[in-house]
C-alpha cells in the first residue's frame, strides 16, 4: 500500500485517492479520472480509458509493487491544478526510488489531466 504523508487539507480527495490506492486498475481509472481524460508519462500521451489501462498494465509489469508517497504539494497556476511532489519506490533500474512531480488538473472532482514529469 502507499504511504501518504500529511498533507494540506486543500489536496483534494480524488488526488489522494489516486495516489493511495493499492492497485491501479479499471474500477479505480474509472472512479478518478474524466471520461475524457488524458495522461502524459515519458513524453507519451494516453486518451481514454483503453489507453490509459495499457499505460497502467505496462507499468505494472515492469514496475511490480510500486508505492507513492507525497512529499510536497504546490497548488498550480490555475484553479483546480496541483502540482504533487512524489517518491516512487519499488524495482527501478539503478535504484529503489524514484522521485517525480505528478501534475493535475482536475473537472470537477476528477482528474481531466495528469501529467508525470
Amino acid at each position: 500500500m502507499s504511504r501518504i504523508a500529511p498533507v494540506p487539507n486543500a489536496l483534494p480527495a480524488v488526488i489522494v485517492q489516486y495516489l493511495g490506492a493499492p492497485r491501479r486498475d479499471a474500477a479505480l481509472l474509472d472512479c478518478c479520472f474524466t471520461e475524457d481524460a488524458v495522461i502524459m508519462d515519458r513524453g507519451t500521451l494516453y486518451k481514454g480509458r483503453d489507453s490509459m489501462l495499457a499505460w497502467q498494465d505496462e507499468l505494472a509489469q515492469h514496475y511490480p509493487g510500486r508505492k507513492f508517497e507525497i512529499l510536497k504539494v504546490l497548488k498550480g497556476k490555475v484553479a483546480d491544478e496541483y502540482n504533487v511532489r512524489v517518491r516512487v519506490t519499488g524495482p527501478f533500474p539503478g535504484g529503489s526510488s524514484m522521485l517525480f512531480v505528478f501534475k493535475f488538473r482536475l473537472r470537477g472532482e476528477r482528474i481531466a489531466a495528469l501529467e508525470i514529469a
